[in-house]
């Protein structure tokens, strides 16, 4: 098997805290029927807003170049017995598949891509999508763990449910991508009719609206730092409709009640107001970009680290502490892996 694709498990974790974590999991969440055709993931007590309800390290992990349905059967042959009974539970359809292998179904059906290539949990994947999600989910490569945490307060018996694609889409195209990815059609309380139809046309023309600013903001390029008036008077009015299109962006999305878009808002008004050398306005909007972060995806994230680092580096206040994971050889971090055991590490402080 190559070095650096999903290794082999030969017997599941015994160390204290990853046993304490998966007994924290257990108390959170039960599995259910959803009253459909599916299961789905349950609060299994009422739990505070942004608590994080789950952490787990991937079943199967693979890289973007070991990508193929022979490394997926590799890896899964390498699983012990009961991850094994825990991938093929999973939910597939069979339907139109030709000559693919019940593994390779739930593995394109229930995998989840990220920037390194496709993973495989086993609880998570048990959580349904909605466009109107109560958690968000996020893959930590500094622990190695798949964490979700909710939005926020639920209920006991509330389904837990998170977003599978990028929910700031309207819903045509939406509808599209998850048919394409996963043959199902969403039926949250969006898309199911729940709402009147005035109000389905609003969010929908709002949703587009949000990525057509995020797009916008995503392109915006300051340029280089003006010579002439004339030069810098231009620089400010384009920082000032670049400010604009944050702050509409900001308040769509909290309008359309999706606050995992709204760091990536804060943040661009960060970079933004310190060109414009307004520095306790950068401060401002780096901390309500770490808050958000922290109700989110947690603080021992590198999401976390690189708004801290932005501000060490700009000079800024500073006072979190930053996430370092344990440095650890390669023989070490395979056998971590090897137990499924997510990477450990300690907060320290940089000033």
């Amino acid at each position: 098997m190559p070095e650096k694709m999903g290794r082999g498990r030969k017997n599941m974790p015994s160390w204290q805290e990853f046993n304490r974590l998966e007994a924290a999991q257990r108390n959170y969440i039960r599995l259910g029927d959803t009253g459909r055709t599916d299961k789905g993931v349950f609060a299994n007590q009422d739990i505070p807003k942004f608590t994080r309800i789950i952490c787990e390290v991937p079943t199967i992990d693979l890289r973007k170049k070991y990508l193929s349905t022979a490394n997926v059967k590799v890896a899964f042959e390498s699983l012990p017995a009961n991850r094994k009974a825990a991938v093929m539970d999973l939910h597939f359809d069979f339907s139109d598949s030709g000559i693919a292998t019940p593994l390779s179904l739930i593995f394109d059906q229930n995998a989840m891509d990220t920037d390194r290539g496709r993973i495989l949990c086993t609880t998570v994947a048990r959580i349904n999508h909605s466009c109107l999600p109560n958690a968000m989910g996020n893959m930590n490569w500094l622990t190695h763990c798949y964490t979700v945490q909710v939005l926020h307060d639920i209920v006991e018996g509330e389904e837990i449910t998170i977003n599978y694609i990028d929910v700031e889409l309207p819903k045509e195209q939406r509808d599209a991508r998850l048919k394409a990815i996963w043959n199902f059609e969403c039926r949250c309380l969006l898309c199911d009719q729940h709402f009147s139809a005035r109000f389905l046309q609003s969010s929908n023309m709002l949703r587009a609206w949000l990525q057509q600013f995020r797009d916008t903001i995503s392109r915006f390029d300051p340029g280089p730092p003006p010579i002439t008036e004339e030069q810098a008077r231009q620089q400010s009015l384009n920082e000032s409709q670049h400010n604009s299109d944050i702050h509409q962006f900001i308040q769509t999305a909290e309008h359309e009640g999706l606050p995992g878009s709204l760091a990536f808002a804060c943040w661009k008004a960060a970079e933004s107001a310190l060109r414009l050398n307004n520095r306790d306005l950068a401060s401002k909007w780096a901390s309500e970009t770490q808050d958000i972060l922290m109700k989110t995806i947690g603080i021992d994230t590198a999401e976390f680290n690189q708004v801290i680092l932005w501000k060490i580096h700009n000079q800024l206040p500073s006072k979190q502490p930053i996430y370092f994971p344990q440095l650890e050889s390669e023989r070490e971090a395979q056998e971590r892996m090897r137990l499924f055991q997510p990477r450990r590490g300690t907060f320290r402080e940089l000033q």
